[in-house]
């Protein structure tokens, strides 16, 4: 092989990986495949005993109908990306369920984690923020 070929073929092998990496780290989840998301305040222990006032959208899922615990188990990453039908977003592993049950989507604000269940699948949000949190 000459040296061109060589490089061409590291490239197509380096791209291959890369393309086979970050599907296995994204899950679809259409609507059909959510029970329920529900949308409440929560409370983020960090260090030192701070705690942290967080806005968090459940996503509770039809387990069987999505691919998430295969993902989990297939994806290197600590970083999992969802994806529905106008929705995206990376979720940390540490807020995925083992089973691929559930996850969590945690927002700094309460307007941010209803959008969230919103664009996710509007139809199967129930908000548990007071009037005054949701704005």
């Amino acid at each position: 092989m000459t040296r061109k070929s060589l490089v061409v073929v590291w490239v197509a092998a380096v791209l291959l990986v890369c393309f086979d990496k970050s599907i296995a780290c994204e899950v679809d989840v259409p609507c059909e495949s959510v029970r329920e998301i529900v949308v409440l305040k929560g409370t983020k222990h960090l260090s030192g005993g701070v705690e942290e006032v967080v806005y968090v959208a459940c996503v509770y899922l039809e387990a069987i109908h999505t691919r998430l615990k295969e993902v989990l188990e297939d994806c290197p990453d600590q970083m999992i990306s969802i994806v529905g039908n106008n929705f995206k977003t990376k979720v940390p592993r540490i807020d995925i369920s083992t089973d691929g049950s559930w996850f969590s989507i945690i927002r700094s604000t309460p307007e941010e984690a209803l959008e969230e269940g919103m664009n996710l699948c509007p139809g199967k949000v129930r908000s548990f923020l007071s009037d005054a949190e949701s704005g």
